[in-house]
């Protein structure tokens, strides 16, 4: 069933967005002690940025499974009409 594919490539492509968001997270560094507060370190996260893919990406996954379970639930009323 197409909508079955379609949610299997959705769900691929909100895994790559959380790995994406999570390794953002994993490799940032805290600031070093007595840095001034609006000091540039070209080697921090946003984290904020970062948190917000990581929702963007847990809500896109939990929609794509809904879609799944929906057409999984029409491909079983179908078939129940047609035996």
């Amino acid at each position: 069933m197409e909508l079955c594919s379609i949610a299997a490539q959705r769900l691929d492509r909100a895994q790559n967005q959380f790995d994406r968001a999570a390794t953002q997270v994993a490799t940032s560094t805290a600031p070093e002690a007595g840095t001034p507060p609006n000091a540039v370190d070209l080697d921090t996260v946003d984290l904020s940025q970062a948190a917000g893919g990581l929702l963007t990406a847990k809500d896109s996954f939990l929609t794509d499974i809904k879609l799944v379970q929906t057409a999984d639930s029409m491909e079983r009323q179908t078939l129940d009409l047609l035996a």
